[in-house]
């Protein structure tokens, strides 16, 4: 990952490793949790501070992303408090045991559609398909019509 001067400690805050991509490199982090909540003691994390934003971004706890501010979600890694460092409590300096849930989207869609499974209706022209309308010679949508 090239020289940087200043480090900060991860902390995974699941039992399964999670993947980090800065910079075209991929990092792995070890789990800091057994399934159980347990702490795994030896587990010690270092990666470059600038790359943050990055590791919290990538690994968001599915649901927990408000549907009005895109910036306020549950991330599944957090970030050791530097002892030296003063000023705002941020929420990366959370690191107790989180699992991720099996949900598919960020934002919990209950909250924001009101019948989650609705369909959704497409307006505009209809385009026929080839396959369906029977047109002599198509037989897949890529021959010339």
């Amino acid at each position: 990952m090239g020289i940087f001067h200043e480090m900060s400690e991860f902390v995974n805050r699941t039992s399964k490793p999670l993947e980090v991509i800065y910079d075209g490199q991929r990092t792995s982090l070890p789990a800091n949790y057994t399934p159980e909540g347990v702490v795994i003691e030896d587990v010690h994390t270092m990666l470059p501070t600038i790359i943050i934003p990055y590791a919290l971004n990538q690994n968001v706890k599915m649901g927990s992303e408000d549907a009005v501010d895109p910036s306020d979600f549950v991330s599944l890694v957090g970030i050791v408090r530097p002892k030296n460092k003063k000023g705002k409590d941020h929420s990366w300096y959370d690191c107790s045991f989180c699992e991720q849930t099996d949900r598919l989207t960020r934002v919990p869609l209950e909250d924001v559609l009101e019948d989650p499974n609705a369909t959704i209706q497409v307006r505009g022209k209809a385009i026929p398909r080839a396959i369906d309308s029977g047109l002599a010679g198509v037989t897949t949508p890529f021959d010339p019509r």
